[in-house]
């Protein structure tokens, strides 16, 4: 499957890739957010949302995420 990822989109799933998130292992909004550079803090909502959508993303928990399987391959290739 062929994603069309903004260049933010790209940037959280770096961090992910980076962090070894999983199906099974779920990380924090506010992690990532540490994690993220400061200008694109204010919309990490909304790149939450966006890769949500494209099924790359599924919420856990209240604020807690993990990746699909795809959106694990995905962050792979990208870190």
């Amino acid at each position: 499957m062929d994603f069309d990822l903004t260049h933010e989109e790209r940037l959280v799933l770096e961090i992910l890739g980076k962090l070894d998130i999983s199906e099974n292992k779920n990380i924090n909004e506010a992690t990532i957010k540490k994690k993220l550079k400061p200008k694109y803090r204010e919309s990490l909502s909304k790149i939450i949302k966006s890769l949500h959508k494209k099924q790359l993303l599924n919420p856990y928990r209240k604020e807690n995420y993990c990746l699909t399987a795809e959106g694990r391959k995905l962050a792979q290739k990208l870190f």
